[in-house]
């Protein structure tokens, strides 16, 4: 109930109607019936007969749909249209009687339409008659939609054994087989059974783009459905592909039905994915650029899935563009071991500046969105792809080579939410990487193990059981271990005391004490590399920076600066910052800080270099 009836009684009932057109060379088959056609000498014989004379042009398109659909009597269209040949000569417009094709109601079987291409192939081969486009029994502007796409579908239902589009006369083909040389085995052996297909032809796909596919309202008609049904659902790969033969603009219902087809494709539903996206990128790249760039916009947890595609179709390179969708590509293709990111720097080097700033925004957003998992224990899915450890200290040590040796307020905001969201920083780049990267394989936060570690070893130091010393000393333990679980351990115990410093201000004053002289202790033994060091030494400096000397957080900074004393020397640049500060005037840090500005100031006098955290 409620199907369209099968395409050959629609044919047959258009019977009625050519017998109704009083035409008189079909009047005259229908009289004589088969023997009309059976030889080309019968056939001849009968066309001199005819009362009517010479036929014209829309006698013989009608007789040539009434001997194509008729069943009952049967005739050959190859014999009708060599004898009319013989008959009419080289006078007679056989372009001018296709589009006698062109009928209101009139639909066709793939069979059918296949009795009136081989009779009219000859004509389209002749170099003697007047040209004849074969192309125009699918191809063009009709006035009746339907009836076009029911030549259309009939056309495109054909198999290339039955159709061989290779063989079609100046055939407009959307791709040939050399365009798929030194493609892989897979897409080359597609390649060679799609360029047969009768969707290779541009004249169909552009009749399917600005007829079926024009509006809404024109791809709900009968035959729109049936089209996509019978021709293009079980052709799609050769429909995507020889889609980017037709000129643009393309109607707007054509470009979203392109976009919707593709993702199957993009995301493997489709076996010969292999093949459309070889050909997609290879006929039109920056529209296929356009779309996974819009496709990571969308879904970001997809990305994968493109990297995937790019590294298999050598495509990474020109997708490393410098955005968000190229950020995280390479940040995903370096995770995967796929690109050494100085190699994409230098890509980018005459845009270092712009690099820079999207890179600080990149790596906060993805600070963020590794945070918001691990808050909800993993439960809900992450927003973007995460990533490992490796990758983020790659690109702080890309952004750190851009940006100038002074940190910015922004660069420090970055840095505490990396270490925060990546705890496995505090010790990356110290020997131990191949041991941090395994421990942090499957997430990035930490295990329980590790925190009810640390959480034993500060509540002793907090209760007195044991010195500060004791725990600088199992920290250097840790640090140095090549136990995995000790380096998490230490990292634990960084990032712990990283984590709790906007809490600080809330602390007993001898817990504080004892906070700060772990806290500068820690500086004091070098157990910090440069990226948490920076961290330590930034949230020092906000200390004594942000609070009056009557506050218990600025006591904390200056107590944490009296464990550092010793390596003031190697921090000239931080020294500096210090000296900024009025509320440490008349301290035993300011004495300190101004000793090393002088003395760096003296050295710079004398040629001697000297650093400048």
């Amino acid at each position: 109930m409620g199907q369209d009836p099968p395409v050959e009684v629609l044919a047959a009932l258009y019977l009625l109607k050519l017998h109704a057109d009083r035409n008189p060379l079909i009047m005259s088959m229908r009289r004589i019936g088969s023997p009309f056609t059976a030889d080309d000498e019968s056939c001849s014989k009968y066309l001199r007969t005819l009362p009517s004379g010479r036929p014209d042009e829309e006698h013989v398109g009608g007789a040539l749909l009434y001997a194509a659909i008729s069943r009952t009597p049967r005739f050959s269209t190859s014999v009708l249209v060599n004898s009319i040949r013989k008959e009419v000569g080289r006078s007679f417009n056989w372009q001018h009687m296709v589009s006698y094709f062109d009928r209101d109601g009139l639909r066709i079987s793939s069979e059918q339409f296949l009795a009136l291409y081989t009779a009219l192939k000859p004509i389209a081969e002749d170099p003697d008659e007047k040209p004849f486009d074969i192309q125009s029994l699918w191809g063009g502007r009709w006035q009746y939609s339907e009836t076009q796409l029911s030549f259309i579908n009939a056309y495109g239902s054909l198999s290339p054994e039955q159709l061989d589009a290779t063989t079609i006369p100046g055939l407009q083909n959307s791709f040939t087989l050399d365009e798929y040389t030194g493609a892989m085995p897979n897409v080359q052996e597609r390649a060679a059974t799609a360029v047969r297909h009768p969707l290779v032809s541009v004249h169909a796909l552009d009749a399917v783009f600005h007829v079926a596919l024009q509006s809404n309202l024109a791809s709900d008609t009968p035959e729109a459905k049936r089209l996509f049904q019978e021709v293009v659902v079980p052709n799609l790969d050769v429909f995507v592909v020889s889609a980017f033969g037709v000129p643009r603009p393309w109607p707007d219902l054509a470009t979203d039905t392109l976009n919707s087809l593709f993702d199957r494709f993009l995301y493997k539903i489709d076996p010969n994915y292999d093949f459309v996206l070889y050909s997609v990128w290879h006929k039109d790249k920056n529209w296929l650029i356009g779309r996974l760039i819009e496709t990571h916009g969308r879904v970001p947890l997809e990305l994968p899935v493109i990297l995937e595609h790019a590294i298999r179709h050598n495509w990474l390179y020109d997708l490393l563009i410098l955005n968000g969708f190229g950020l995280d590509l390479a940040a995903l293709a370096h995770a995967h071991g796929k690109l050494e990111l100085d190699a994409w720097q230098q890509k980018h080097a005459q845009r270092s500046d712009e690099l820079a700033e999207m890179l600080l925004n990149f790596l906060s957003i993805k600070a963020q969105h590794e945070l918001q998992a691990q808050r909800s224990n993993m439960q809900e899915p992450p927003t973007s792809v995460m990533l490992p450890v490796r990758t983020v200290s790659a690109l702080l040590n890309i952004l750190t080579s851009i940006l100038p040796r002074t940190l910015t307020a922004e660069q420090m905001t970055l840095q505490r939410s990396c270490i925060t969201a990546y705890p496995r920083l505090v010790n990356y780049g110290e020997g131990f990487d191949e041991i941090i990267d395994e421990n942090g394989r499957e997430k990035n936060s930490l295990p329980r193990e590790a925190n009810d570690k640390m959480e034993e070893h500060y509540k002793r130091m907090y209760s007195e059981e044991i010195k500060v010393r004791s725990v600088v000393e199992a920290l250097r333990d840790y640090k140095f271990s090549r136990d995995p679980s000790d380096q998490d351990v230490f990292a634990c115990m960084i990032h712990g005391l990283f984590d709790e410093y906007t809490l600080y201000n809330t602390y007993p004053l001898e817990a504080l004490k004892t906070t700060a002289v772990l806290f500068g202790g820690i500086i004091k033994a070098k157990l910090l590399p440069d990226l948490p060091l920076e961290v330590a030494l930034g949230m020092i400096l906000d200390a004594v920076k942000e609070n009056s000397p009557d506050k218990p957080m600025y006591k904390f900074g200056v107590e944490a600066l009296k464990q550092t004393f010793e390596r003031f020397g190697e921090w000239p640049g931080f020294c500096r910052h210090l000296l900024r500060i009025p509320g440490l005037q008349g301290t035993d840090v300011w004495a300190k800080a101004e000793e090393v500005c002088r003395e760096q100031e003296e050295n710079a006098a004398r040629g001697i270099n000297g650093n400048g955290l």
